[in-house]
């Protein structure tokens, strides 16, 4: 079984009686029965697309957005082996944006997945992700400690074990020490209430009359008519395909058409109420589901982008470099080279043009910040004489600020008022 095989249900494995931690089997683990009748795992809850659309929106929120090593001052470290891993490929098999993708998939999904770093000579090669059911854990204690053995099931299903050094195990909602908590089973209800509305919106779909009103007989007919009469009209005129057909009838039946009813109008507010709910578990504005009330406006959705960065991303993004700085990186790598992990998300900021321009202007002004490093921000290459510093007034560079006062204004670079030099040329004239 290979663990990138989304679709396939591995064989449910037995683990070690020294086992202190248990997982369920396979990506699509059998899942629990809801309230409202329906089996949620993860493939039925997919099926629905407002839990498809939420993932999808955490998915790509961090997919689509550099994830980098840097160094020191906001510098690329391009001389280590983990920057081209993540800017090109983690593995032999995925690029960086699909890499993320399954990580992302499954943490909103399940709540965790392990990674295993493959090293050669104390280097980071691969990093190869496992979703559950193509691994398990065993643990044992060794001088009062718990130490955990992980067994990857290989995309030929054979195992390995590796030692929790070699793994990077990233975890959401972090319960305990060993477990996360599973979104997915969370929500079951929640999920299993919007997957009955979407089974009785087919099925009425499919059986109820188009025309959807009471077909009545003006004389007594028997049971064996009644059955004819409704296979023949529903053969003609049941299901969407038969819509807006013209209606025959004979000389001894009426049809009455129906309008919508309260208990219609209560099932599209349900169903809407549904699609709130499931933002509400997975923390996603409903405005990134393309769903749209009377609240939202083309004047605050531009505000509802910045606030789905900031609440809804960022503590992921939080998250996962965090954990990439601690699983990745070896103390002297953190400690003594200053590398660390982070993610750029300016470009999804960018919606809010004239914000954004502002607050580079007020930097720029006070000298906090460099030309060059706002065409970096805005993805832009560097421009030469770009990385010095200006203070607002005559826009000098920072070092050349008050240089008159020393010189007494003789240096011609200083781009300050002019007064300093009149007053020094009338002292010369005075003294010759």
């Amino acid at each position: 079984m290979g663990f990138f095989d989304f679709l396939k249900r591995p064989e449910k494995k037995s683990m070690d009686s020294s086992s202190a931690i248990s997982y369920p089997s396979g990506y699509l683990y059998s899942g629990s029965m809801t309230s409202s009748g329906q089996e949620v795992n993860e493939w039925t809850a997919l099926r629905q697309s407002t839990v498809l659309q939420c993932v999808t929106v955490l998915a790509n929120g961090v997919s689509q957005i550099p994830f980098r090593l840097m160094k020191g001052k906001q510098k690329p470290a391009s001389e280590n082996q983990l920057y081209w891993l993540f800017k090109e490929k983690p593995n032999r098999w995925q690029s960086s944006f699909e890499f993320w993708q399954m990580v992302m998939l499954h943490l909103a999904l399940q709540g965790e997945i392990v990674v295993w770093k493959v090293t050669s000579r104390g280097v980071i090669q691969e990093l190869i992700p496992f979703a559950q059911g193509n691994f398990s854990i065993t643990q044992e204690y060794r001088g009062g400690w718990a130490v955990n053995t992980y067994h990857l099931v290989k995309e030929d299903e054979s195992t390995v074990e590796v030692s929790e050094d070699e793994i990077w195990h990233l975890r959401w909602r972090e319960y305990d020490l060993r477990v996360a908590l599973p979104q997915i089973k969370i929500a079951a209800d929640v999920v299993g209430v919007a997957l009955a509305g979407d089974e009785f919106s087919a099925k009425s779909l499919k059986n109820g009359a188009a025309l959807n009103g009471i077909l009545t007989a003006k004389q007594p007919i028997s049971a064996e008519q009644q059955n004819l009469i409704q296979e023949g009209w529903e053969k003609s005129y049941g299901g969407a395909g038969n819509a807006h057909k013209t209606v025959v009838l004979g000389a001894d039946l009426d049809y009455k058409p129906m309008g919508q009813t309260n208990t219609d109008a209560q099932f599209i507010e349900q169903r809407k109420l549904q699609i709130e709910e499931i933002c509400r578990c997975w923390n996603v504005n409903p405005l990134l589901v393309f769903y749209f009330d009377n609240t939202a406006s083309y004047g605050n959705s531009e505000q509802m982008l910045i606030q789905h960065v900031v609440h809804t991303m960022s503590p992921w993004y939080r998250m996962i470099e965090e954990s990439a700085y601690v699983n990745l990186l070896t103390e002297d790598e953190r400690r003594r080279k200053g590398l660390y992990f982070a993610f750029n998300d300016n470009a999804l900021l960018r919606a809010d043009f004239s914000a954004r321009g502002e607050f580079y202007h007020k930097l720029f002004n006070i000298g906090a910040i460099t030309p060059n490093e706002i065409r970096e921000k805005e993805d832009m290459p560097p421009m030469e004489g770009g990385d010095k510093l200006y203070v607002q007034g005559a826009i000098v560079p920072l070092e050349d600020a008050g240089k008159w006062e020393k010189d007494g204004g003789a240096s011609s670079n200083s781009g300050s008022s002019s007064v300093p030099n009149e007053e020094k040329e009338s002292e010369d004239n005075t003294n010759g």
